[in-house]
């Protein structure tokens, strides 16, 4: 298999999936007993195979870093393809469907270049769980009030206890977590930020305010596919929040350059044509649903 081929790609996945394509268009049910499998068979069997074959050709040949963080990305956004069109067979995409998607998949897109990073500084970490970080705090409180000799020293720490519970379970597992050098970073990457984020925005301000009282500093981004005229008012307070560094459109690729040391974005130029590589069918609902401006990458 030569991995800096689209079209020896393409060709092979499209083989794989053709018969199951075939088996979910004849069968009725729920929309997801028919979409779930192809789904599947590209991310379960037939992608993690082509990965694998990649991955040892990769480790056998010595390639340079830069020449396998290509032939990954080049291996998913293929499988992406065939993926989106081969779902699309089956039961055609919806607005909804189709919006989540893409903001699922440019999210594990962007994340490969973190698979095989071009920058050797960069690392992953494992996330901080909450529980850990809340005995953390209660224990640098304790010392803070021994410290003090108070009286009341179990009153005093059996109020601060209440204020951390109040922040309740808090998941601290962003979609990742790095570090360059002494410098921990926190990223969250969306596709868009749309009118339904309160939530979200209201969950993201938390967990940078928790990561702000551990002893290491941390800069928490926010990766954002979209341009931020197309952002709203909630992008607009995590931006002047000053907890959170927001980056939009360009300045989104600019920051994983930054970090991972690849010019994805030159990348996407050269290499994502999704109205050249999407077979025809497929490419012509998008277009008539108003859908491919999601695929503006």
């Amino acid at each position: 298999m030569n991995f800096a081929s689209k079209g020896e790609i393409f060709q092979s996945l499209r083989t794989g999936i053709a018969g199951e394509v075939a088996r979910c268009s004849r069968i009725s049910g729920a929309k997801r007993t028919k979409t779930d499998p192809v789904n599947k068979k590209l991310w379960k069997d037939l992608y993690p195979k082509l990965l694998e074959t990649l991955r040892a050709s990769a480790v056998a040949q010595a390639w340079p870093s830069e020449r396998l963080l290509d032939s990954l990305l080049r291996l998913f956004y293929c499988s992406l393809v065939v993926n989106l069109e081969a779902r699309n067979r089956v039961v055609p995409y919806d607005y909804m469907d189709f919006a989540r998607r893409v903001g699922e998949v440019w999210e594990d897109f962007c994340k490969v270049c973190w698979d095989a990073p071009v920058n050797q500084q960069l690392r992953r970490l494992r996330p901080p769980d909450f529980a850990s970080v809340r005995q953390q705090l209660l224990t640098r409180f304790s010392e803070l009030v021994e410290a003090g000799h108070p009286t009341n020293k179990l009153a005093v720490m059996r109020e601060y206890q209440r204020a951390i519970d109040l922040l309740g379970n808090i998941n601290l597992t962003e979609d990742e977590y790095c570090s360059v050098g002494q410098q921990k970073f926190v990223i969250d990457f969306k596709s868009g930020f749309g009118s339904n984020e309160k939530g979200n925005t209201e969950r993201l301000l938390t967990v940078a305010k928790i990561y702000g009282l551990l002893p290491d500093t941390h800069q928490c981004v926010l990766a954002v596919r979209a341009a931020e005229g197309e952002g709203n008012n909630y992008l607009q307070v995590l931006k002047s929040s000053g907890l959170w560094k927001v980056c939009c459109g360009s300045d989104a690729y600019d920051f994983i350059k930054a970090l991972t040391g690849f010019d994805l974005a030159a990348w996407i130029r050269r290499d994502v044509a999704f109205r050249e590589d999407m077979e025809t069918e497929a490419y012509c609902h998008l277009t008539s649903a108003h859908l491919t401006k999601y695929l503006a990458w």
